[in-house]
């Protein structure tokens, strides 16, 4: 896909500084650009950083849409539309001739001006989303069910995919019978065919032919990387648990290893992101470590005083991963859609296809092996070195130790690459006489939105006391226009909203407004309550359910977290998970700042209201409802 909210700086682009247009005349190195006024004429070096925000579209007063509520079908549908006007996009606009516009949309069976008018959706936003179906308003449209759908995919796996090789009217007669006897909508010949040909091509033939013959057809499919010719074309993520004991920030005292989850750019080996963590591998982690390769690393350089360049940003193209439960969540899915880039798993069984990142892994690893602290990989290297007594380490200065090996990886000279991580980056940069530079790419994105658009979430209709996700109740003020909405879909039904957590803090929730399109924290519904992480709360039910509890509520569950401290607090010896999970808590700093939702919040009324009649309430995080009783 193209950038979709980036902006690419190349010789001739017109920029502003200082609110002033300027072109720039040359690319000076990876962080500074030379100008030239458009009115004065006159030519100046500037950094960056220092050039004013360029917005790639133009309806900004429109909130963007959270992707996860989306359906799948118009989701379909807006890639489907995408891939009818992807050869035109790559052409100038001087090429996309009638002659060409017409081909695209006989193709896609519609009018040439409807060619026109997704070109121009794209181009303005520069989103996947702007080619979505406009939500028809009218009822009764056909949709099948999810218990039809269930099926239909059950039929699928039982007779298509076999060595049998069953057709699809065999498929589609079977269906049809299993629809009729469970009172179930039959769904059409075509509905069926489709959902067999969106089943992956190797996968088919695999499971009816063979894995001999699927290698022989579609063998090229799965090369390790055909498509890395670019910087961020193609990147590799996976985790690694690093061969360092750790201690706490207040005594000193050994806590345990952290976990790394690191990028490389298979391209030019830079390293775009990666995110540090006491926690087990999770979905949070993946998504803030896509947040950190896509944004500027500056505050990050700046935090620990490091002198380098680490100009490597902006949206990858492909995410490659092993097949780990954390890579296939919901959230990463959408985001990773809406913001232009896609996933590829690596094939079960092959680490080979993640050689990359797992090189770069065991680099880091062995590199720790000449700290202090280090646990050697293994007890037959360790032998007698006490690890936890020669720790030194504690979390952030781990972070600052990555962060200067970075520094010094992009300057190594690279085999792989014949040049060092910083040099091809560069090099891709500029260009040369055989082959143009790609510019620098600025992400064009609020950093606190995209944090919060990688983030975890669960859906919950609102009710009089709130929403309640892992036992524990929520509420505040913002929410009581929802409390009972009817589904607009189902009006018998009650609407399912979207939240968003920070599994490390759940004493607040992040509740988004589908009408302003907007995040609002939400606290407790009883603030006295102390912040626990989503693992605390379970150990807190578990312990609850062992003390005899066969339901357990909010205070049952907190209740149950206190005495859990109390049985820790009289323990004869301090243990190192105890003193893990004290540093877990010093560490959690919020993702999103306070001050990103000081903004006015919709009022208390119809959810059905207008957006502009909604925001009269002054919104502060943390002030709770008052009862006047």
């Amino acid at each position: 896909m193209t950038d979709p909210v980036e902006n690419v700086l190349q010789p001739g682009l017109v920029v502003q500084h200082r609110r002033q247009r300027h072109v720039i005349v040359s690319i000076l190195d990876l962080e500074t650009v030379l100008l030239r006024n458009l009115e004065s004429g006159g030519i100046v070096r500037v950094a960056v950083r220092d050039l004013d925000p360029q917005r790639p579209f133009t309806h900004l007063e429109k909130r963007p849409l959270d992707l996860t509520m989306v359906e799948e079908e118009p989701w379909k549908a807006a890639t489907t539309r995408y891939n009818t006007i992807e050869p035109l996009l790559a052409l100038p606009k001087g090429a996309r001739t009638q002659a060409r516009v017409a081909e695209r949309a006989a193709a896609a069976g519609v009018h040439p001006a409807t060619i026109y008018r997704w070109i121009d959706a794209f181009e303005q936003s520069g989103k996947l989303s702007a080619l979505l179906p406009k939500e028809r308003r009218d009822k009764g449209s056909y949709k099948i069910d999810t218990a039809t759908e269930a099926i239909v995919q059950e039929v699928i796996d039982e007779l298509y995919l076999t060595r049998q090789r069953r057709g699809v009217r065999t498929v589609v007669r079977e269906i049809e019978r299993r629809c009729r006897e469970r009172g179930l909508m039959v769904p059409h010949y075509n509905t069926v065919r489709k959902r067999v040909q969106d089943r992956s091509a190797y996968i088919v033939t695999e499971r009816r032919l063979g894995k001999k013959a699927a290698e022989d057809r579609y063998g090229t499919d799965t090369k390790p990387f055909p498509g890395a010719d670019y910087p961020l074309s193609v990147v590799q993520m996976d985790h690694v648990e690093l061969d360092l004991e750790l201690v706490d920030d207040l005594e000193g005292r050994p806590i345990g290893k952290a976990w790394l989850t690191l990028m490389i750019c298979v391209r030019t080996r830079m390293i775009p992101g990666f995110y540090l963590t006491l926690d087990d591998p999770n979905a949070f982690s993946v998504g803030m470590c896509v947040a950190n390769a896509i944004l500027p690393k500056d505050d990050l350089l700046a935090k620990y005083g490091v002198d380098a360049q680490w100009p490597i940003q902006g949206f990858p193209r492909m995410i490659h991963t092993d097949n780990a439960r954390e890579f296939h969540s919901a959230a990463l899915e959408r985001a990773c859609a809406e913001y232009g880039f896609s996933q590829d798993y690596r094939p079960r069984g092959q680490p080979k296809f993640g050689g990359h990142v797992e090189r770069l892994a065991k680099t880091f690893n062995d590199m720790l092996h000449e700290e202090p602290g280090t646990t050697f990989g293994s007890p037959a290297r360790r032998g007698d070195y006490d690890a936890a007594k020669q720790a030194v380490y504690t979390l952030d200065r781990l972070e600052e130790w990555v962060v200067k090996l970075i520094k010094i990886y992009h300057g190594t000279y690279h085999t792989g690459i014949q040049t060092t991580p910083l040099q091809r980056y560069l090099d891709d940069v500029r260009g040369d006489d055989t082959r143009p530079g790609i510019g620098i790419h600025v992400p064009n994105v609020d950093p606190h939105r995209l944090r919060l658009d990688f983030m975890p979430f669960f859906e919950r209709t609102v009710q009089s006391h709130g929403v309640q996700f892992e036992t524990v109740r929520y509420y505040h003020d913002v929410l009581r226009p929802w409390v009972g909405a009817p589904d607009p879909k189902h009006v018998k039904r009650a609407r399912k909203l979207l939240f968003r957590y920070d599994p490390r803090d759940m004493s607040r929730v992040f509740f988004y407004d589908p009408e302003l399109r907007e995040y609002f924290p939400i606290p407790y519904r009883d603030t006295s309550f102390p912040a626990l992480s989503k693992w605390e709360i379970r150990e807190a039910k578990r312990h609850a359910v062992a003390r005899g509890k066969a339901a357990v509520d909010t205070e049952a569950l907190f209740a149950a977290h206190a005495d859990l401290q109390r049985t820790r607090d009289t323990a004869t010896k301090e243990t190192k998970a105890r003193r893990r999970s004290a540093q877990r808590k010093r560490l959690v700093k919020p993702v999103v700042p306070d001050e990103y939702f000081q903004r006015e919040a919709p009022s208390v009324g119809d959810p059905s209201s207008s957006s502009e009649a909604k925001k009269s309430l002054v919104y502060v995080p943390g002030f709770e409802e008052v009862d006047f009783a």
